[in-house]
């Protein structure tokens, strides 16, 4: 891709609770019912507008009904709105309410009024088994039941219908929120993206997430942000960093990985691999002389250094000083793949910490050489970026909270107390600056669960540092392509069968910015 590189502030959007989102709502239209409405047709209009984007993307099916579903709130009402825009575009539709119209109030009453007064047609479903669908019936089911204002168990009505829109092989997009246990196919958030979103016992339900802007004030979401984000998958790849057409190799990022041993001559090659696939101009690999033959079989591109190791097959610290040499050469080090757990190893890593004079990934065996010892990062003189699974993490820091929140907040205080941008692999993967910020990046995907990705993920975030970007916008950015990666991998090979090496045929469609549809 060819375009101006933005700052992470111009794209970042504030995450909020769904609590915070009503007091945000509230707080924005105060007594005015017409502000309110006035943000429900912002609503209105995003979801008319992904309804029809749907439709674009799927001609076969675009000339079925779209199928809303309301119930009696402001979620509703959205839903009122954006029927009336599918009316006015002459686009086949069909209103179904579990509420009676005349317990609409405020907002939700106005939008109804509209849509009846332009000639909409509306059916109350009194009996939810009297209803009869099929996947024929519709392209597209819009959850407009409910929204985030929903607590408890569903109703009975609500409930029977859930059960059978679950049943049927049409998409759902969800308004605001799945009423759960529905399975949405999408759900757009409207103003600002939720943190329930993201918890592992409801994200399932919420299928793709998307964000659609609302007119709040700025001022009232920096009242209730606790410096939280998140960023939509289209705004990622603004963070590229902008290469120089006329510069030479070292002008396009200069990036030492130290890593490998015997046994492990996967990992430094995924990580090199993935490197190489995302820009580096230049990389050089320190290694053990052991595994010289193995990656320089597997490998054409890297400056190899390959550090005589006796037959031991990893590093020793009489290499030391050789490795120190390497570092005015680069612009970031890696450090960790596949080096091994061997005390000598543990001790490099160790009495290298003070040393480096770039910015530096710790990855895998890096942080294992710390032995829960997180203190030792306090020797560090440059920006680092650490990248712990959960295990390591435990290793290194102590056991996580089950709640999301709570992993949110302890990732954001170590990552504050060691000065050091930290990034929890998971899901989602947690990345927290030193600053206290958080964003949280990337979905489900069981096809990434396999050795040798998290090796990946270190390549790429090296060669974005390498290329100029800050500790943080490489982590942020080399986490989401990574992601992106692992969903277009999927789709091409299946979550059973894809490679960690099948990640790294995907960055070239990814960097050059083609749709993964």
């Amino acid at each position: 891709m060819n375009q101006q590189k933005v700052k992470l502030d111009e794209i970042r959007l504030p995450l909020i609770s769904a609590s915070q989102a009503i007091e945000l709502d509230r707080s924005e239209k105060g007594d005015s019912i017409r502000k309110g409405y006035t943000l429900m047709e912002e609503a209105g209009e995003a979801i008319y507008e992904k309804i029809q984007l749907f439709r674009t993307n799927h001609p076969s099916v675009a000339q079925k009904p779209v199928l809303i579903f309301t119930g009696g709130g402001n979620n509703g009402g959205d839903g009122f709105v954006a029927a009336r825009l599918l009316l006015k575009n002459k686009v086949p539709y069909r209103v179904y309410g579990l509420v009676d119209p005349i317990r609409f109030k405020n907002e939700a009453f106005l939008a109804y009024h509209d849509f009846i007064q332009a000639g909409g047609f509306f059916s109350h479903i009194q009996d939810v088994d009297s209803l009869e669908m099929d996947s024929s019936s519709g392209c597209l089911v819009v959850d407009a039941l409910l929204g985030i204002g929903a607590v408890g168990e569903l109703r009975p009505k609500f409930a029977k219908l859930v059960e059978k829109l679950n049943f049927l092989e049409i998409p759902i997009l969800s308004v605001d929120s799945p009423t759960i246990p529905l399975k949405a196919t999408e759900t757009i958030i409207l103003g600002n993206p939720r943190r329930e979103a993201f918890d592992s016992s409801l994200s399932s339900f919420y299928g793709k997430v998307t964000v659609a802007p609302l007119s709040y004030q700025k001022s009232l979401i920096k009242e209730i942000s606790s410096g939280d984000y998140w960023i939509s998958d289209s705004d990622f790849l603004k963070l590229l960093p902008n290469r120089n057409e006329y510069g030479d190799k070292r002008a396009q990022g200069t990036g030492l990985i130290i890593s490998g041993s015997i046994g492990m001559t996967g990992a430094p090659s995924l990580a090199a691999l993935a490197a190489l696939r995302s820009g580096i101009g230049l990389l050089s690999m320190a290694l053990p002389s052991s595994i010289l033959q193995t990656l320089s079989i597997k490998l054409n591109e890297p400056v190899f250094y390959a550090l005589e190791d006796h037959q031991q097959g990893s590093f020793l610290k009489e290499h030391l000083d050789f490795i120190k040499a390497l570092f005015k050469y680069q612009k970031a080090v890696c450090i960790g793949p596949g080096l091994s757990q061997k005390p000598e190893v543990k001790q490099v890593v160790t009495q290298l910490l003070p040393t480096f004079t770039s910015p530096v990934i710790l990855d895998a065996d890096a942080l294992n050489a710390l032995d829960g010892n997180p203190d030792l990062l306090l020797s560090l003189n440059v920006d680092a970026i650490l990248t712990p699974h959960v295990r390591e993490w435990e290793r290194l820091f102590g056991a996580l909270p089950s709640k999301m929140e709570d992993v949110i907040k302890v990732v954001k205080e170590k990552a504050s107390q060691y000065k050091v941008t930290l990034v929890l692999k998971g899901v989602p993967t947690c990345i927290a600056s030193p600053k206290g910020e958080v964003y949280l990046v990337g979905k489900a995907n069981s096809g990434l669960a396999k050795g040798g990705s998290g090796d990946v993920l270190a390549g790429i975030i090296l060669a974005l540092l390498a290329q100029g970007l800050s500790t943080l916008e490489a982590a942020i950015l080399g986490t989401w392509v990574h992601a992106e990666a692992g969903q277009r991998t999927r789709k091409r090979l299946g979550a059973f069968s894809m490679l960690p090496t099948d990640l790294i045929d995907s960055l070239p469609s990814i960097f050059m910015g083609e749709s993964s549809k």
